[in-house]
Formats: structure tokens, sequence, C-alpha cells
């Protein structure tokens, strides 16, 4: 299973910028509980908090609070309604947060006591999660999903929060007892590239997998992760206001747009994404459109070939095509 980095698109900035650390060694949990945070290491860095439970309800009030914690631990938020979709999607992520070990908290959001809350997430399928990592929100998914593919999101997750330096956990009476989920098996001839992303060295990632598929042409793991980081890399030390305005001041700069392509795609924006790709694809000859294809299927592997919006690009790559 390659390595994902889940990208978002929704904004909860006015909700997560009121958060105040009510001192520099603990603050307010949702439902008023106190949090006691424990330093350890050598450098007396924040590693452990002990918090009532990993599963808690979140309001508005008390999102703020969610939002200081995820700068310990990556918070997962589940939007959800009286059906039963909802409460098994629940059910099942209650487990599988619980198994984390205090990696990962889960925030249970219920949509209709929180209508303002659910306006911001306004998904198109119940239930809807999203993923906080260090006070900032990203759509993680919508709707039902299967068991196994959620505990292989959480792996991930522990490892993106890892590559960011995220390495604090909490400590709750409701992970007594719970068996914690197993390492994810890391195939050997990754391992190098594995280890060079999650240090934030994205350079020697891609050269890693690129030595990868030179052995193993056809491996769709190493294909996957390598452009994943390759996007990561497209991105580095640059912010998106510099991108966007890049792209502004020079309209016919093909890597400036596909630049704000990637952007989009690791915002959550796919179909903005691919929309300006393909845009940029329409209007250059033969040399150029070689170019702008070889990224469009990159981004392809980045969202996931089975994606029904990599279809629908397709679709509009063929027809631009013949």
């Amino acid at each position: 299973m390659s390595q994902r980095y889940i990208g978002g698109g929704v904004d909860l900035s006015h909700l997560a910028n009121k958060a105040q650390t009510a001192n520099s060694t603990g603050f307010a949990l949702p439902g008023g509980a106190a949090v006691g945070a424990q330093t350890g290491g050598a450098g007396g860095g924040l590693n452990t908090v002990e918090i009532p439970a990993v599963v808690f309800e979140i309001n508005e009030a008390s999102f703020d609070n969610a939002a200081q914690l995820s700068n310990i631990v990556p918070v997962v938020l589940l939007l959800v309604d009286e059906t039963d979709e909802s409460q098994q999607m629940l059910n099942t992520l209650t487990g599988i947060t619980r198994a984390s070990g205090g990696k990962i908290v889960l925030g249970v959001i219920d949509a209709a006591a929180n209508a303002r809350l659910a306006q911001v997430f306004a998904p198109q399928a119940m239930p809807g999660a999203l993923l906080m990592i260090a006070g900032q929100p990203q759509k993680l998914f919508e709707g039902t999903q299967q068991e196994s593919a959620l505990r292989q999101v959480y792996q991930q997750i522990v490892q993106l929060a890892a590559s960011q330096g995220m390495t604090g956990q909490v400590a709750a009476q409701d992970l007594s007892g719970v068996q914690e989920l197993p390492e994810e098996k890391v195939n050997p001839a990754h391992q190098k590239a594995i280890e060079a992303a999650e240090r934030g060295d994205y350079a020697t990632a891609v050269a890693e997998y690129d030595s990868v598929l030179l052995k193993s042409p056809r491996d769709a793991e190493a294909i996957a992760a390598r452009a994943q980081i390759s996007l990561l890399l497209r991105l580095q030390g640059k912010t998106a206001a510099a991108i966007r305005q890049a792209a502004v001041d020079d309209p016919l700069d093909t890597e400036a747009q596909l630049l704000v392509a990637d952007l989009d795609i690791s915002g959550g924006h796919v179909e903005d994404g691919f929309l300006r790709v393909l845009e940029q694809f329409a209007r250059h000859g033969v040399e150029e459109r070689k170019k702008i294809q070889e990224r469009l299927l990159e981004l392809f592997e980045v969202v996931g070939v089975a994606d029904s919006r990599v279809s629908a690009a397709r679709r509009q790559l063929a027809n631009l095509l013949y």
C-alpha cells in the first residue's frame, strides 16, 4: 500500500484561529476537561497529554480546543447524522481510533445539533470526515468506507504526521486493554525512499523511487508514491499566494499554470486542478503538450487512478487527443 498524502479544501480557519492555549503546559479539551501535558525526551518538548477519552464530542464552542489538540496529535473530525450509515461509521472509527494507541483522536460532530459546523463541512454524502493537523483541517472522505481502507488511512495519517515532525500522543482511559494497529508492512525496496520522504528530503525520495522503477517499471506502489512525492517537491518552499500570483502575472507560463494545478490537487480541489492542466493542453502545440500530458498522468496517480474524477479527466484528455 503506497503512502497517500491526504489533501483537503474545507476552510474552518474562522473557527480554528480563535484557539488560545491556557498556559504553556496544558489547555481545556472539549467538554471542559483539563489536559495536563507531560514533557519528555532530550529536547523537553511536548510528547504526551492526558485526556479523558480519545473519542469525544465536538461542537462549535469546543472546536478551538480540538484545534489546539491537533498540534499534538492528528484529529479526525467526523460529521454524523442519525442514519445507520453514520452510526456504523462512528462505531468503526471509534474502534480504529482506540487501536491507534493515542496517536490519533476522533472528534464527533452531531450535524443536527451543530448546523453551522455542518454547513462549513458541506459534505456531498454523509457521514463526512476531516483531518486536522496543526489547526489546519483537510477533507478526508465522504460517505461510507470499508474498515480495511480506514485502517490503512489511519496508518498513513500517522506517517504524514511524523513526516511533519508531529510525534506526540495522548493517554486516555478508553485506551486501556485495546490492541494497537499492526505496523503496515513496507516493501524493503521502498524503505530508503520512504525514510527520505518522512524526513522531508523529497528530492532524495524521488531519486530512490526512480531507482526502484528502473528495476521494476510496473511497480504500481512506487509509481504512485513517486508521483505524490514529486508534487510535494515542486511545492516545497513556495507559498500558495506566490504560486497563484506568478500564474496571474504570466498566463502563458506553462510551468506556472501547472504549479497552480499542483496546489489545487494538494488542497483537495481536484476538478479545478485537472481543468487547469487540460486547458493548458488544449492551447499548446505538440512539444509542450507532451510535458503537460506527463504532468496530468502523474496527477492521476496522486489522486488515485480508480477515482471517478480521474476517469472523467481521462475522457476529456482523450477528446482533446482525438
